[in-house]
């Protein structure tokens, strides 16, 4: 679990970007690592992340109308 602001239109941006997370309320995004997830793959995640929180590019996402 990652817990970062703006989770739910967070999760939508990674969506958009084919980047498969789940949003839990009160908790955050679930990455859930599996054995077949590559450690690679999840530090891409982590990167996505980070660029939609320094871009702001989740405030497409703040519509009210939450797609996850």
């Amino acid at each position: 679990m990652v817990d970062v602001p703006q989770a739910a239109a967070v999760v939508q941006e990674l969506a958009r970007r084919d980047v498969l997370v789940d949003f839990r309320p009160g908790a955050g995004i679930r990455i859930a690592p599996h054995f077949y997830t590559t450690d690679e793959e999840l530090e891409i995640t982590i990167r996505e992340i980070k660029a939609i929180l320094d871009t702001n590019a989740y405030a497409k996402h703040l519509d009210g109308k939450a797609r996850v």
